[in-house]
């Protein structure tokens, strides 16, 4: 090297050396605490995010970070403002994953624990909420979905204090936990815990072909004024596997509302969920949901299907399916209307409704097969089943130990033609009659191989009573 260069490389050379005798550090642009950040709202140190000891203690300084791509957060409470503006939310990102769950001291993300080190999102802006009271400041939705993909990963959190109760600006009004319009995030073990809404989805609010991805994920008491207290799902399919449903209100659709959506449920329960008028569990209108492995026990509405409830051609698929102890006016297990859900290896069990307590059919035809209706109990007609207008095909099912005052196992009314193949009705009673199935006017079943044994009835037709059928 000549020596004019070593001149100029040595000049230089000398430059950083004064910026920091001087008191200029490396330019903070450019130092971004990623790609791992830390959050502890408890934590000292300088709060840059680089370690658990200087941790940011606001979530919302670790999404902005750019540098950051993965975020671990310390258990504790985290709102989306310190401020009070209402609209602000934790707004999931494409190419972050956010995991909740660490107590502050884990070098592995396989260390952390989210149910004992609960970390939680509130939208309580002022932290004084008494269930849904004194919520008037809360943020109208805790996160939102922000039109992510699947990259966006949010895991390890309780979500809850959120109030989407602005009647004049939607979606605020809808979503209270979450807002999912356009997204398919990535959610896993989350708890969605005392959410509201003043029309559509408690929970969570999934539109415009919204397709995120639940795994082990909770709903439980959260509440909608109108529609879906646990989640509502307008033109949207999220995949569900290994969630819970539990003691959600609303008018209809207590745990799930589904409008032209058709989700995919596995290995999920629908328990305690109260509904006003239709669809304790779930409610269907032109939606054809998937269902494996799934459980509806306990749930209620004033109106029709306790379990879950089908309008408007919906036909949803129904596999390894069990309805118990849900009640209703009409349909205590299902309540289907112009609907014909298909259904496999499904149980109806101590359901109860004053008429069809294991399932009411309204100008519909499901077909069942495998399918069991045991000990449903009807104060009126069809302990088992109900149906009017409707012509249901059975293959191989079981009705059992099923009671009404007429039509213990099956009620046929209104030009119902089921067709039944390998069918067995006994120990069915009818306090007045038919105590296995009761056909009336114009109601005409076809029957192959069908059996009745030990049913009764106290006045005609302990197996079977037809009027003005044949």
């Amino acid at each position: 090297m000549n020596a004019k260069l070593q001149r100029i490389f040595a000049r230089l050379s000398i430059v950083p050396i004064v910026l920091l005798l001087l008191g200029f550090g490396a330019p903070t642009w450019a130092e971004a605490a990623g790609p791992l950040c830390y959050v502890n709202d408890n934590a000292g140190g300088i709060n840059n995010g680089t370690s658990w000891t200087d941790a940011y203690t606001d979530l919302q300084s670790a999404v902005g970070d750019t540098g950051c791509t993965e975020i671990w957060v310390a258990a504790g409470m985290y709102r989306p403002t310190a401020g009070a503006d209402r609209l602000v939310s934790f707004m999931l990102k494409n190419g972050v994953s956010i995991y909740g769950g660490f107590t502050g001291t884990e070098t592995q993300l396989e260390q952390r624990d989210w149910v004992l080190n609960e970390t939680t999102l509130s939208g309580d802006l002022n932290g004084d909420d008494v269930g849904f009271t004194n919520n008037g400041e809360n943020s109208y939705h805790v996160v939102n979905g922000g039109g992510t993909d699947s990259n966006a990963v949010l895991d390890g959190f309780t979500i809850r204090g959120g109030n989407a109760d602005n009647a004049s600006s939607f979606p605020h009004n809808a979503g209270g936990g979450m807002l999912s319009d356009g997204s398919g995030p990535t959610l896993a073990n989350l708890t969605f815990n005392g959410n509201t809404a003043l029309n559509y989805g408690g929970g969570m609010f999934n539109l415009n072909s919204s397709n995120p991805l639940l795994t082990n994920v909770t709903f439980s008491s959260n509440h909608a004024a109108d529609l879906g207290g646990g989640m509502y799902n307008s033109s949207s399919s999220p995949t569900l596997t290994d969630a819970t449903f539990s003691n959600n209100t609303a008018l209809s659709g207590s745990g799930m509302y589904n409008i032209s959506s058709s989700p995919a449920l596995t290995n999920t329960s629908f328990n305690g969920n109260t509904a006003t008028n239709y669809g304790g569990g779930m409610y269907n209108s032109a939606s054809s949901p998937t269902l494996t492995s799934v459980t509806f026990s306990d749930n209620t509405t004033t109106n029709y299907g306790g379990g879950m409830s089908n309008f408007g051609n919906s036909n949803p698929t129904l596999t390894s399916v069990t309805f118990s102890g849900n009640t209703a006016d009409l349909g205590g297990g299902m309540y289907n209307s112009a609907s014909s859900p298909t259904l496999t290896d499904v149980t109806f069990s101590s359901n109860t409704a004053p008429s069809g307590s294991g399932m009411y059919n309204v100008s519909s035809s499901p077909a069942l097969t495998n399918v069991t209706f045991s000990g449903n109990t009807a104060t009126n007609y069809g302990g088992g089943m109900y149906n009017i207008d409707s012509s249901p095909a059975l293959t191989n099912v079981t009705f059992n130990a099923n009671s009404a005052s007429n039509g213990g196992g099956a009620y046929n009314y209104s030009a119902s033609n089921p067709t039944l193949m390998n069918v067995t009705f006994s120990g069915n009673t009818a306090a007045n009659y038919g105590g296995g199935m009761y056909n009336y006017v114009n109601s005409n079943p076809a029957l192959l191989n069908v059996i009745f044994s030990t049913n009764g009835a106290s006045n005609n037709g302990g197996g079977m009573y037809n009027r003005d059928s044949s």
